[in-house]
């Protein structure tokens, strides 16, 4: 995963919405994990850490981003941002899964 400039394909959502509280941005782009060109991976950003909360599935195959996510609220309850991705379930992908999901965090 680069971090080339994703800039030019990001769609920022408008007033009214998930960034209407002060410090929060939020945006998508096209990935390719779709087939089409709609949006397939989404963030919500806030400028410093937020209280954070979350609920699990009870599912016994949990995604590697699910036990991430719950290792970051659990060490200290709060976050800076949301990663979210459509058209990819990233369930029983092992330890090339759980690499990917510390990597996408890392970014944040």
């Amino acid at each position: 995963m680069g971090q080339g400039n994703i800039a030019a394909a990001y769609t920022v959502v408008p007033e009214g919405s998930i960034t209407t509280p002060k410090g929060f941005t939020a945006g998508g782009l096209h990935c390719g994990l779709k087939k089409t060109t709609r949006n397939d991976l989404g963030a919500i950003v806030c400028e410093v850490p937020a209280a954070a909360a979350a609920v699990y599935t009870l599912n016994a195959f949990q995604a590697a981003p699910i036990a991430v996510t719950r290792e970051s609220i659990g060490s200290g309850g709060v976050l800076r941002a949301v990663i979210v991705n459509s058209g990819n379930a990233n369930a029983c992908t092992g330890k090339q899964g759980d690499a990917d999901a510390y990597e996408m965090r890392s970014h944040f």
